[in-house]
């Protein structure tokens, strides 16, 4: 990780811990039946959380809702030829201002969509995914417990070690017992 990739982080995180006070949302619970659009943010430089987030793009397409998915790539990382395929975009750390917020029109119009639901499928720690999840106005949020900095209204825990299958089991579990008024 290079210089400007840790002063992003360590401006980000204090800034990411007074955001939630003044970025504003309309919140709402959705559960697989009323959700018509749906978000998911992931670590691309797992192939583990990328072909999680493809199969549970699949799915919710095989549902008819509308899915969109942020995955993030190391800057010398590509993912050539699927990228705008199935709703799929990709971002980097130098898609980020120097103060750690997002920067990249990609990046602004994913945070300023209103999704009905947001799903952040990564399993270790990643700032930039984090601030995503953060600056996100979607309707409902929804990620790991142990990655919760106050921005999730639903949250999964997993026993160590966190595979993102069991996760994507567990989240289509709960999703679809839960039911709205």
């Amino acid at each position: 990780m290079g210089l400007a990739a840790i002063i992003k982080q360590t401006l980000g995180k204090q800034f990411i811990k007074k955001m939630p006070k003044w970025r504003i949302r309309n919140k709402m619970f959705y559960n697989f039946e009323t959700a018509r659009f749906i978000a998911i943010v992931f670590d691309a430089t797992s192939s583990e959380e990328y072909t999680s987030a493809r199969f549970l793009c699949n799915y919710f397409i095989g549902n008819k809702i509308k899915c969109r998915c942020l995955g993030f790539l190391k800057p010398q990382d590509t993912r050539e030829g699927v990228s705008g395929s199935m709703g799929f975009s990709f971002f980097t750390e130098k898609d980020f201002t120097i103060t750690g917020k997002p920067g990249s029109l990609t990046i602004l119009e994913f945070c300023n969509a209103e999704f009905d639901i947001l799903i952040d499928l990564h399993v270790n720690e990643n700032y930039f995914i984090d601030a995503i999840v953060g600056f996100s106005i979607a309707h409902m949020k929804i990620g790991l417990l142990k990655h919760d900095r106050g921005f999730y209204d639903f949250m999964l825990e997993l026993k160590e070690p966190v595979n993102t299958d069991v996760m994507i089991n567990q989240l289509k579990w709960y999703m679809n017992q839960i039911k709205t008024l």
